[in-house]
């Protein structure tokens, strides 16, 4: 049975392939950064990434986390910019 965490690693890890920001998340070295990477996102910019790897908007998440929609995309962008450049 996979862990919980688990499960939201491979949701952060599937988001982040429909962005285009992975060519394969199989492969172990990704994996490894990435978690490193994720381990190293400020504790609000892990919940919004997780948030948004479940599938819940941008509005949605503002609502969650009570703050404004565009300070959320703003989060999202700048979490974006930070993988591409980790993986990059």
């Amino acid at each position: 049975m996979v862990s919980y965490t688990e499960t939201k690693r491979l949701e952060v890890l599937e988001f982040l392939d429909e962005e285009g920001l992975l060519q394969s998340y199989d492969d172990p070295i990704i994996r490894v950064e990435l978690k490193e990477l994720l381990e190293n996102l400020s504790p609000t910019d892990r919940k919004v990434m997780i948030l948004k790897a479940m599938g819940y908007t941008s509005q949605e998440i503002a609502v969650f986390l009570g703050v404004s929609r565009r300070r959320i995309r703003q989060r999202l962008i700048r979490i974006k910019k930070m993988i591409a450049e980790y993986i990059g």
